[in-house]
């Protein structure tokens, strides 16, 4: 492409921004598009109305809407080899055949069955349009105004579907399932206890009930690997949408965890990985007393505060991330030995985070364990002080708190 994809997709997103109330127009787009290049009508209209954001569509289905909002255009966008390229193409529906078979091992109930299934065989199904998005057993659609421009669009969290992608994409994500229900509608499948096989015989369609965002990051790890798979647990229910509201209202039910408790979990997290590194570590002065109970140091307080001091996304693009995690564990360990010597209190009492934070941010900038303890304290004593009490008032530091230390240290 000329100009990147984004570009483009914001080009398309204001356009339709303006249209997306033009209903006759859309249908027209949308005929268009089914007529030359046989882009489904479902598909089309998802990305019409604005439902499903144009970051889903491929250059493929891009240009197929450029072709029909502004042809024109085309040439800006496209090289005249990609242009040449897409307009003798046609978008391709995944065939399925029928019956559709799963292997389950685990009957829950008379409508309800769990197994596996690769993201390959998943997004084949996707891709034959059989995964419908029920709005009646989902959450509430996100209002979008701008300016005098209303509409509707599937409430997602995008960082969280970034997130997901690239653990997919590095083979760290740990499996968990995605719920696909057979609409109340629809036939009854047949499963055979002996082969542990699901058996659906005609479908029009699943709804997917529960794993939408982790869907999402599927395919997109699809799109930008063409080899990509990943082995997944599938739930596959038969309910009603009463009953399917019901099972969305108690998975809804977990407690939720502290972000910053779930984002130690994290074990691709570098701050996590240097924290347990010490922890684990029997030369560390503390070892064994970072954790998240009964510690002097908090483990994943320590983390984030680790992570904004040492750690950057330049730093993790540019250089090996093990060698860096490794060099900053070794740093922290020298220096939390050294000041300990100088106070053995610290090896028995509880740090405060303005402690920590103020402990972490001198490590970073001084090598002196003398001057790492009396900066520290000499921090923290500031911090007290009128005028002064915004350097730890942050419920939760970010890298705006790291620079505000570091400007009076």
């Amino acid at each position: 492409m000329l100009q990147t994809a984004q570009t483009l997709r914001d080009y398309l997103t204001s356009h339709l921004e303006e249209t997306v109330k033009d209903k006759a127009k859309l249908q027209a787009y949308a005929e268009q598009m089914k007529y030359k290049f046989d882009l489904p009508s479902a598909l089309a209209s998802d990305f019409l109305s604005l439902r499903v954001p144009l970051e889903d569509a491929n250059e493929f289905v891009l240009f197929m809407f450029l072709t029909a909002i502004a042809p024109e255009k085309i040439p800006e966008y496209f090289t005249k080899s990609e242009i040449r390229n897409y307009q003798k193409s046609k978008y391709e529906v995944e065939t399925i055949n029928f019956p559709l078979t799963f292997t389950m091992l685990e009957v829950v109930e008379d409508e309800q069955w769990i197994g596996s299934v690769s993201a390959r065989e998943l997004l084949r199904i996707v891709n034959a349009q059989l995964v419908n998005y029920n709005e009646n057993t989902q959450r509430r659609k996100e209002h979008i105004v701008r300016g005098e421009t209303e509409y509707y669009r599937i409430t997602r969290n995008e960082k969280a579907i970034k997130a997901i992608g690239e653990l997919l994409r590095s083979g760290t994500f740990v499996s968990n399932t995605i719920t696909l229900n057979i609409p109340e509608e629809e036939d009854d499948p047949s499963y055979d206890p002996e082969t542990l096989t699901l058996t659906i015989n005609h479908l029009d369609h699943f709804d997917i009930l529960d794993g939408y965002h982790r869907y999402i990051g599927l395919s997109k790890a699809a799109l930008l690997d063409k080899d990509f798979d990943y082995p997944m647990e599938l739930r596959i229910v038969h309910f009603s949408e009463s009953k399917a509201n019901q099972f969305i209202w108690q998975e809804d039910q977990k407690t939720k965890m502290r972000k910053v408790d779930s984002d130690f979990l994290n074990q691709q997290n570098s701050g996590n990985k240097v924290v347990n590194r010490l922890n684990a570590d029997g030369n560390c002065a503390l070892s064994s007393k970072i954790n998240q109970n009964d510690g002097i140091i908090t483990a994943s307080e320590f983390a984030i505060i680790i992570n904004l001091v040492y750690f950057s996304d330049e730093d993790i693009r540019k250089n090996d991330p093990a060698k860096i995690i490794g060099r900053v564990k070794s740093d922290l360990m020298k220096k939390i030995n050294a000041v300990t010597e100088l106070d053995d209190d610290l090896i028995d009492h509880r740090w405060s985070k303005d402690f920590l934070l103020a402990f972490t941010v001198c490590c970073k900038n001084f090598d002196d364990p003398k001057e790492i303890l009396k900066r520290t304290r000499k921090l923290c004593e500031l911090g007290k002080e009128p005028g002064y009490q915004y350097l730890f008032a942050d419920k939760k530091p970010s890298r705006q708190t790291i620079n505000r230390l570091k400007k009076v240290m």
